[in-house]
């Protein structure tokens, strides 16, 4: 009974998040070729739900790359918005 309920809630979760990364592409793509967003939009969502929760170095040099590089083509003036907002995160972090 044990084995079965383990393999239950492996396959659950395991097939939730391949539906989840699936979802993700597939809207993501569909945003930027149907209404013409720029990459940096959906690079911006990708990397921030899949990696924000790695180390602190690697949260600043994306949340670096991001503000500066790719949100300034989509929203330009709410990049720094977006700066603030991964500054006061990673100080919650620490």
């Amino acid at each position: 009974m044990r084995r079965i309920l383990f393999w239950n809630i492996f396959f659950f979760f395991f097939f939730f998040w391949i539906f989840k990364i699936f979802f993700f592409f597939f809207f993501f793509f569909f945003f930027d070729f149907f209404f013409i967003v720029s990459f940096g939009f959906f690079f911006f969502f990708f990397f921030f739900f899949f990696f924000f929760f790695f180390t602190v170095p690697v949260t600043c040099l994306l949340a670096y790359f991001f503000v500066f590089e790719c949100l300034p083509n989509f929203c330009g003036s709410f990049s720094i918005f977006f700066f603030f907002f991964f500054f006061f995160s990673i100080l919650t972090l620490i």
